[in-house]
This record gives C-alpha cells, sequence and structure tokens, in this order.
C-alpha cells in the first residue's frame, strides 16, 4: 500500500500542475483509499474534502471519477460508524458504475453493508432507493437474506412480517453471530 501511495501521490503533483481537474481528483481519490489502508483518516478526509470542492466545480466529470470519489468516501465513512452518509455514499457510489463489474463477494458485501447502515443510520426512515437496487438482491441465498426480508417489513410498516423475522430462528441465530464491529 505504501509504495502504490507514493506512485500516486508523485502522479498527483504531476496533474495538478497541469490543471487536469478530474484525472488530479481520481488520482487524489485513488492515494486516498491507500491512505485508508495504512490509517491515515485524516489524510483520506482532506483528500476527500478536496476533491469534493473541485468536482462540485466541473460542469461535469466521467462516471470512473464520480465512482473513486463516491467508493473512497463511502468506505470513509464505514471506517468512521457513520451509516447514514455510508448509506448516501454507497448508493452514490452504485449509481456510478455498472454493478456487473462487481464480483459475488463484492455485491454481498456491498448489499449487507447497506442494509446495516438502513437500519441503524439515524434519520434513515424510507429505504426505497435501495430496495430497488438490484444489489439487494444478492442477498438471496446467502446467510444474510434475512436482511433484505426485514427491511421489506420494515419499510411497508408490516409489523406481522417484520416480528416473523424478527422472531424466526434464523434471524436470532444470525442476530447471535453478527458482528457489527465488522462494519468498521
Amino acid at each position: 500500500p505504501k509504495e502504490s501511495l507514493d506512485f500516486l501521490v508523485s502522479n498527483t503533483e504531476f496533474l495538478k500542475e497541469k490543471d487536469i481537474k478530474d484525472a488530479y481528483c481520481l488520482s487524489v481519490m485513488e492515494a486516498a483509499h491507500y491512505k485508508l489502508i495504512i490509517n491515515d483518516i485524516e489524510g483520506c478526509k482532506a483528500a476527500m474534502d478536496e476533491c469534493e470542492k473541485i468536482l462540485d466545480d466541473l460542469p461535469e466529470t466521467e462516471p470512473v471519477i464520480n465512482a473513486s470519489f463516491y467508493r473512497v468516501s463511502a468506505n470513509y465513512y464505514k471506517v468512521k460508524a457513520d451509516y447514514p452518509q455510508y448509506y448516501r455514499n454507497a448508493l452514490l457510489f452504485l449509481s456510478s458504475i455498472n454493478i456487473e463489474d462487481l464480483s459475488n463477494e463484492e455485491k454481498v458485501e456491498r448489499a449487507y453493508e447497506l442494509s446495516l447502515s438502513a437500519l441503524l443510520g439515524e434519520g434513515l426512515y424510507n429505504f426505497g432507493e435501495l430496495l430497488m437496487h438490484p444489489i439487494l438482491e444478492s442477498l438471496v441465498g446467502t446467510p444474510y437474506e434475512w436482511l433484505k426480508n426485514l427491511l421489506y417489513a420494515y419499510n411497508s410498516g408490516n409489523i406481522d412480517a417484520f416480528n416473523a423475522i424478527s422472531n424466526s430462528g434464523e434471524f436470532l441465530k444470525e442476530l447471535n453471530n453478527l458482528n457489527f464491529n465488522e462494519f468498521n
């Protein structure tokens, strides 16, 4: 990670000098990804803040630029356990990519984390965007399928379905195994 970070930082300086703003932001955000890996949380946040200002001023950007920004931002908020911000940025990341480009493991992981953040995020009351997103289907047939069912029951206000899911042996087994620190 350190070598990758050093390489990207050297490229960002070149791109900054040439005033190639979108490529600069891509390089900065990919460097921020490695900063997260080496636990430079503040460095990652500084990169996010810088690129957010630049991207807001650009008339348009390529989806790969937005995807990089939102992916790294989501991962930052995941580390900070800021569930509403993780939820928002992860959905924006998914809107910037073709989800078929993700591996099945990545789809399940992202759907799992989005589902948890939807349920745990203060101020998140409507899961419509997540419920309509194909990423949620990746939970079907996994030990986390109950999360999808719970979200649907909760979102529709179906108390009977919610109670049935939350009292099921599968849910209780998974709840006992659920480690909220895995989100971090």
